[in-house]
Formats: structure tokens, sequence, C-alpha cells
């Protein structure tokens, strides 16, 4: 349990930092709808002049941004990117910091199993994720109700978030596997930001060309996507149980190779 509240103690400034940066994008983006609905111009009309490659990099294609729920799910690419690399980012760094700081015979020296510890950190980042899940979704659903009944949007709101939960934990995971199964954990923090930006180079591609779309398998930006989540709703069933099949081997990993591995000190 003392790893647990020393884990979530490192992390505060993180949280405090990343949570900031989240609510200050939110705030500063809706400043900007503002403009756009009070100009009295056909803001989608002008939007569709734009180069489809400028429509897919910035995540416009098929919402009309002049809602509430169409321009949150612009907004849905540049938070889901965010959140996904602090999660991916955290989760390589919780399981091998011990290594950069040069801290692990301290750790490890101690009465307790390297499960129990990876538990207990495990434990922290999971709250890490959440802490900054609820203050999305907070942020989200006070800006909406300044111009909408938030009622008629908070469904899309709250399936946004989902789809950001789905990203937090398979970044986290796959993050925590590749630190705990490398021989050199410091490249798992770059073998997970590199991953990032695949999935939204990928969702970029596949947007700008539908006949790319056999490359959405390397992008849940694809498979959980705005408009769709608009459209249908709900999230894709299907690829939130293979994401879900994902986190658990991802984790089954961490725990198989972590305990087996030599530990730099």
């Amino acid at each position: 349990m003392n790893v647990f509240w020393r884990e979530l103690r490192t992390y505060r400034k993180s949280v405090l930092l990343w949570s900031a940066g989240i609510v200050l994008l939110l705030v500063a983006s809706m400043a900007k709808f503002n403009t756009l609905t009070a100009g009295g111009m056909d803001v989608n009309q002008l939007l569709d002049q734009f180069p489809a490659t400028v429509q897919a990099v910035f995540g416009m294609n098929g919402l009309d941004i002049t809602t509430i729920v169409g321009y949150f799910g612009v907004l849905y690419l540049y938070v889901a990117v965010m959140l996904a690399i602090q999660a991916g980012m955290m989760g390589a760094d919780i399981i091998d910091k011990e290594e950069q700081d040069k801290t692990t015979e301290f750790l490890y020296v101690k009465p307790r199993s390297r499960a129990r510890v990876l538990t207990a950190k495990l434990c922290a980042a999971l709250v890490v994720l959440i802490i900054l899940n609820v203050v999305t979704l907070v942020t989200s659903c006070l800006l909406a109700a300044q111009y909408v009944d938030l009622a008629t949007v908070v469904l899309e709101l709250t399936l946004y978030n989902a789809a950001y939960a789905v990203l937090q934990l398979l970044f986290m995971a796959v993050g925590t596997a590749l630190a705990a199964s490398s021989l050199r954990p410091r490249l798992a923090g770059r073998l997970v930001a590199a991953a990032v930006g695949v999935m939204y180079f990928a969702y970029v591609l596949v947007t700008m060309q539908p006949a790319l779309d056999w490359l959405g398998v390397a992008s849940p930006l694809v498979q959980m996507n705005a408009p769709d989540i608009i459209a249908n709703g709900t999230l894709n069933g299907l690829w939130v149980s293979i994401y879900c099949v994902v986190v658990v081997a991802s984790i089954a990993a961490c725990y198989y190779r972590y305990p087996r591995r030599d530990l730099t000190v």
C-alpha cells in the first residue's frame, strides 16, 4: 500500500499539468466555437472547400461543427491523442523509473514480491487515468451546458469519454508491457509515443482515402471515430472487445516478464 501512495504522490504534479492542459484546450476551443456560431456564416459550407488533407488532419470530416456534438467531435481527436500519449508514457515510466532514478535497490530489497509492487504501481496508474478522464468529462459537460441543454448532448460526451478510457487503458497497458519486457526499458516510452503517431497518421490516411481502410486495424481512432459515435450512439463493440483483450494480454505479459527480468541498479 505504501508503494501505491508513493506512486500517486510522484505523479501528482503530472496529473495537475495534464489536467490543466486538457482544461485549457477545451476552454480555448469553446471560445472559437462561440465565434463560429455568432458570425452568421455557413461555416460548414466554408469548411467543405478546404482540401481533404486539411479536413482529415484536423478531424473535421463528417462533422457539423456548428453543433456542440459536432464541435466536440473535432476536439475528440486532439484530446484522444493527448490522453493516449499521457497514458502510454506513464505506463512505461511507472515500470522503469526506479532504474532511471537509480533507486532499484531501495525498493526491491524490501520484503515484498515484484508482483505485489507491480500491482500497486498499476493501481496507482489506473487512478491517474480515472482522474484525467473525469476532469475531461466534467469540463466538457460544464462547457457544453453554457450553449445547449446538457441532457441533449450528455450521451455523446459520455461516449467520447468512454472511447478516451479505452485508449487510455490500451496505451497504458502496452506501455507497461513494453517496459517490463524490454532489456532497455527507456525505449518503451519512445515506442509508445511512436505508436500514438502511427495511430494518428493511419487515421488521417484512412479518412483521406477510404480505400486504405485496411490501415484502420492500426488505429483505434478509425474504429472509434467521432462521426460513427454520433451516428450509431455507441462504440464499436467488436473493436472495444478486441482492445480489452489486448489490455488483458499486455498486463498478463507484464506480470510474466517483469519478475523474471534483470533490473539495472
